[in-house]
Formats: C-alpha cells, sequence, structure tokens
C-alpha cells in the first residue's frame, strides 16, 4: 500500500493538534508527501469586500509556521532518518469543507487526514461538522482522529478492526484493512453489529423475550458468515470474529473504549438526504465517537490498494 500525496486540513484547533501525529504517522508509512492546508472561509456578504478577497497573509504564516516550529517539528525531528515531504497550502473559500475537497481533488490526495471534535446529540446534528462534510463527500480514503481525552494517538499498527456488515463497500475497507496489516505485519480482527430490529411497542417480558431469541438464533450465523469473509481476504494473519449486541456504531465504540486497537477501517455507503438525518449514519457515528483513529473507505472513488 501507497500513496504519493496526503491532505491534512488544520484550523489550529485542538482537534487538528491531536490529528498531526496521526497525518505524520500515515505520510511516513505510505511515503507520501503530506500537505498542510489552512482554510480562510469568508461569508457569502465579504465576496464584494477587498479585503475578503486579499487577506493580509502575515499573521497567518507566522500561525503555520509556529505550528511547524513546534508540534510538527518535535514529531518531524523523532523521524530525523525518514525526513517526511512537506508542504504548506492557504486557499480561500465560502465553505471549509468544500475547498478542502476541491483541494484534494485539485492535487489528486490519495487520503485526507482530520481531526473531528466529537460532539454529540443535538449540539452535532445544530453546529454540523467540517469533518463530516469532508467525510460525507470525499471521493477517496479519510483518516480521523478524536481529540479529547481518551483517545489514543496514532503512532502504531499492532492490531487493526474491521467494521464489517457484508456490503460492497465494508469488502473494500477489509481489502485496505489488509494491505496495511500486512505491510505493519499486525494483527487484524473483523466485528460486526447485531442490532436487533426496533419494535413499536414498551418493553414487556414477552418482547424482551423475543429480542433474545432473535439474537440467540442470528448470531452463530452471522458469526460462521464472517469467519468465512476472513479466512478469504486474510487467513495469513493472526485475528478474530466478534459479534457485538447493540445500537450501531455505539455498540463498536463501548468495545473499542476496553481494547487495545491502533486503526479501525470501515466502508461508507454513501447514504444522504433525510435517510442519514432520520437514521443517521454508522460511518460518521464512529469517526466522531471512536476513542482511536478511523480509516472510512469510500464504495466508489479512490483506493490506496
Amino acid at each position: 500500500m501507497k500513496a504519493q500525496t496526503i491532505l491534512f486540513p488544520t484550523d489550529f484547533s485542538e482537534a487538528s493538534s491531536q490529528a498531526l501525529g496521526a497525518a505524520l504517522f500515515a505520510a511516513e508509512l505510505l511515503d507520501a508527501e503530506l500537505v498542510l492546508q489552512h482554510v480562510l472561509v469568508f461569508r457569502e456578504a465579504d465576496l464584494h469586500i477587498p479585503e475578503a478577497h486579499f487577506p493580509q497573509p502575515e499573521e497567518l504564516f507566522e500561525r503555520l509556521h509556529a505550528l511547524a516550529a513546534s508540534e510538527l517539528g518535535k514529531l518531524v525531528a523523532s523521524r530525523q532518518e525518514r525526513p517526511l515531504r512537506l508542504r504548506e497550502v492557504v486557499d480561500r473559500g465560502v465553505d471549509a469543507a468544500r475547498r478542502i475537497l476541491e483541494r484534494a481533488e485539485e492535487d489528486r490526495v490519495d487520503l485526507i487526514v482530520l481531526g473531528t471534535h466529537g460532539r454529540k446529540g443535538a449540539a452535532h446534528l445544530l453546529l454540523g461538522s467540517v469533518a463530516a462534510g469532508v467525510l460525507r463527500h470525499s471521493p477517496c480514503p479519510v483518516l480521523t482522529l478524536r481529540s479529547g481525552a481518551g483517545t489514543r494517538p496514532l503512532l502504531k499498527l499492532q492490531r487493526l478492526t474491521v467494521a464489517h456488515d457484508f456490503s460492497p463497500a465494508a469488502e473494500r475497507a477489509l481489502a485496505h484493512a489488509v494491505a496495511l496489516a500486512r505491510q505493519a505485519h499486525a494483527r487484524l480482527d473483523l466485528v460486526h453489529v447485531l442490532e436487533a430490529p426496533e419494535v413499536p411497542m414498551a418493553p414487556t417480558p414477552l418482547v424482551g423475550g423475543w429480542a433474545e431469541a432473535f439474537f440467540e438464533d442470528l448470531e452463530p450465523k452471522l458469526a460462521q458468515s464472517l469467519a468465512e469473509v476472513r479466512a478469504r481476504a486474510a487467513a495469513d494473519l493472526e485475528g478474530e470474529v466478534r459479534i457485538l449486541r447493540g445500537r450501531g456504531a455505539l455498540a463498536l465504540v463501548e468495545h473499542l473504549e476496553g481494547s487495545d486497537v491502533d486503526l479501525v477501517v470501515q466502508g461508507k455507503q454513501g447514504r444522504t438526504g433525510l435517510d442519514r438525518i432520520l437514521l443517521g449514519s454508522f460511518a460518521e457515528r464512529l469517526a466522531r465517537l471512536a476513542p482511536c483513529a478511523v480509516l472510512t473507505v469510500p464504495a466508489e472513488g479512490s483506493s490506496l490498494v
């Protein structure tokens, strides 16, 4: 597995700072050029204001170089035996996510690395997220890392987990995970989340018994199918398969909290519109809430393998 160009958009926030290490690790692992991007965002109403078109760059470049001299410099210094190729770009636009995606297309980027703020519930729905916009529409794989305490930095690849739902997107994600695991001599586990169907009635012992029977009937069949998928794709790698019970991505997040997984790899189905708003997105939730790095591979578009 190899990439030519990795894009790391930064807004100088805590989320970006924590994700910087993941970007450097990916650039070293894949022997790729790392492009550091900052997007100057102005409002539609500013389009006819000269200052909006031609902002003074001195302060911005000071911050970029301060970043390079501090956190970036420390991480690069620890990898002197394999110097990285770095490039800085400053872009302007009315929408940060759109400009990031445009830069990815212009530079033929193979991978985008982003920090996420880990928002939950209404805050995420109302405030939105640049990371979510990029994740939703990116034609190339996206590597994300949640900000905040409890997040494991991506400094090694010893254990990978694939979130597998038996879809074509999951198969594409599995191909990426297998290539990474072989390159890093890592363990590779496959996980499927079994979520009981919603029952439109108040909980009762009868309903609870029905749900338990549903799990007990389907779980061994899914485990067997998942084991067959793993045997076909990764028989030469150490690892296991596991069926989790729970609420979609949240069940997997809970599992990851108690593990030493370095990277989760998942496919993105491309759900959009009202369906995504009402039902949510497994991929977006996992990328936002997982305690470790998450590589999201689109069902279509460019690939690292």
